[in-house]
């Protein structure tokens, strides 16, 4: 069972700044979309936590199409290549220049 939020609330209806609606903020997002590469790059630990709550998801909610095709955009809609696309052949300077962004 997941903990209960820090975050007093005046109603079960008000954001905190854990729940999923806030961590989104202003934006019209519908979905989070991670690579997997980067995902596979966290310790070992992160990775059990993670894939336990994907699991807990998809017990609670059985989806009957799971099956979607994601393409990177720039802000003005062209597509671009996606550096972190292949989890296969990794990018490995695309993953180090991630976390170096992230930590500068």
């Amino acid at each position: 069972m997941a903990a209960e939020p820090h975050c007093p609330r005046p109603s079960a209806t008000a954001a905190c700044e854990e729940d999923v609606h806030a961590w989104f903020e202003l934006s019209y997002s519908s979905y989070l979309v991670l690579p997997r590469v980067l995902m596979q790059a966290m310790p070992a630990e992160w990775q059990h936590r993670f894939v336990e709550l994907l699991d807990e998801l998809r017990e609670t909610y059985q989806q009957e199409n799971d099956n979607y095709n994601v393409s990177l955009r720039t802000q003005e809609g062209t597509f671009i290549d996606d550096p972190f696309r292949s989890y296969r052949y990794p990018n490995q300077q695309a993953i180090e220049a991630a976390w170096k962004r992230a930590h500068e």
